[in-house]
């Protein structure tokens, strides 16, 4: 799974090195790894399904489907220090934010909030968990 998202990631990129990995890791204060690619480009890249995410409508997924990919981007999330990684597991469980069972999600996800390490990944993290307490 992690290769599936690592390859799909350096065809459309390149890892960051020397002074642009260090104003990128300065920028998000953290010190993971990083390719060169924007947010709207994440966002293409994560709007294609990945092999192992298996749901009958992809714009609408059912609870026990959310819950089984979130399970297999769970072993990537804890399996990664890339940036862009983590940004397309969470860019693609972005439907959660409007689903009506955030609450069922949010349980599995909160073992994420122990690994974040910068701004645009735990407001993410943080709106989930206010829609969970809503």
């Amino acid at each position: 799974m992690l290769d599936e998202v690592l390859e799909r990631l350096h065809k459309n990129s390149r890892l960051l090195n020397g002074a642009e990995l260090k104003r990128a890791q300065s920028y998000m204060n953290c010190q993971m790894r990083f390719f060169d690619l924007s947010v709207p480009a994440q966002r293409k890249l994560a709007a294609t399904p990945y092999s192992f995410v298996k749901r009958a409508d992809y714009k609408k997924p059912s609870e026990v489907e959310a819950l089984n990919e979130i399970a297999q981007w769970e072993k990537i999330w804890h399996t990664t220090d890339i940036f862009e990684v983590r940004s397309q597991a969470l860019l693609s469980l972005e439907y959660l934010r409007k689903s009506d069972w955030v609450v069922s999600a949010w349980k599995p996800l909160s073992s994420w909030a122990a690994s974040l390490n910068n701004w645009a990944h735990s407001e993410f993290v943080v709106d989930l968990c206010k829609r969970a307490r809503a």
